[in-house]
């Protein structure tokens, strides 16, 4: 006898195949789908602190009489931080801006021996 079509149960294997393949396909992409700018913006103050505190071991002495107030400019300037080839570090947060006016205050605490790298206002 000659088959003409599928049986139910053929039918129902191959939903729950693809059922199991969209799954995983939809879960090993999902990361794609999610916003994660301000990870990257909080990546990016870090990264402009971190260059900070380098700038500040640099210039110790200098540190040591007085703190100190830098732009992101400045980093750029002096090479502790990278950037884009117009000579921006981008805010991820919006399309255009910069964040190369951002000021970083450097001060050195005596007590520890150690330099304190924050935001300035």
């Amino acid at each position: 006898m000659k088959k003409n079509g599928y049986t139910l149960v053929e039918l129902l294997i191959l939903v729950i195949v693809m059922g199991v393949a969209a799954f995983f396909t939809i879960r090993s992409v999902s990361y794609a789908l999610v916003d994660n700018t301000n990870e990257l913006y909080n990546d990016s103050i870090h990264l402009i602190l971190e260059s900070a505190k380098a700038y500040g071991n640099d210039n110790l002495e200098a540190l040591k009489e007085s703190s100190m107030v830098v732009t992101v400019q400045d980093l750029i300037d002096k090479s502790y931080l990278g950037c884009e080839e117009d000579g921006s570090f981008k805010d991820v947060r919006t399309k255009g801006a910069t964040l190369n006016d951002l000021k970083v205050a450097i001060s050195y605490n005596a007590e520890n021996d150690s330099i304190t790298v924050k935001l300035a206002n």
